[in-house]
């Protein structure tokens, strides 16, 4: 009762864990791996302050983004894409910080040739039975521009890493 509605939970780290899985999923069919520089990976990253960064930069937090202004976690990674680093990747640790998962959003738009949502979707989402989670607004929650998800859904996620679907 406290959580209130359970049918529109917002997804917030729930979208890092999918973004964690979806590039899994990507190692997993050839088609990236975690030591890729973001360079090789994403053309909008050359020449840029995170064309050094690898992937597992961003999945361990450690990409070291430099400061960066903007409304948004999208307008704030394009800002600080201009500015260098605050750190050498892998030495500068940030769980609070976004933005890489942003990064790693684009990855896998790029590499899989389709939106991230949409990878969401055919491959994990959809795979797991989940039929109330989006990254985007979706469902009875047009308000949650970020992505909403279901108790169950959680569930049927757990579920699906534990039998081996994904």
């Amino acid at each position: 009762n406290a959580v209130g509605d359970t049918t529109c939970l917002a997804l917030g780290a729930g979208r890092r864990l999918l973004a964690a899985v979806a590039v899994g999923l990507l190692v997993d069919d050839g088609k990236l791996g975690w030591d890729d520089r973001l360079e090789r990976r994403l053309p909008a990253a050359a020449g840029t302050s995170f064309a050094g960064l690898t992937l597992a930069n961003l999945l361990t937090d450690s990409a070291g983004l430099g400061a960066s202004t903007g409304a948004t976690p999208e307008t704030r990674l394009d800002d600080a894409a201009k500015v260098p680093l605050r750190a050498p990747p892998g030495t500068l640790v940030d769980p609070a910080d976004e933005r890489p998962w942003v990064l790693v959003e684009r990855v896998v738009a790029e590499v899989s040739g389709e939106t991230f949502g949409r990878f969401v979707e055919s491959r994990i989402a959809g795979p797991a039975g989940m039929k109330g989670t989006f990254v985007g607004p979706g469902g009875g929650c047009p308000d949650a521009t970020r992505g909403t998800t279901t108790l169950d859904d959680q569930f049927r996620l757990i579920d699906a890493l534990r039998a081996g679907k994904l």
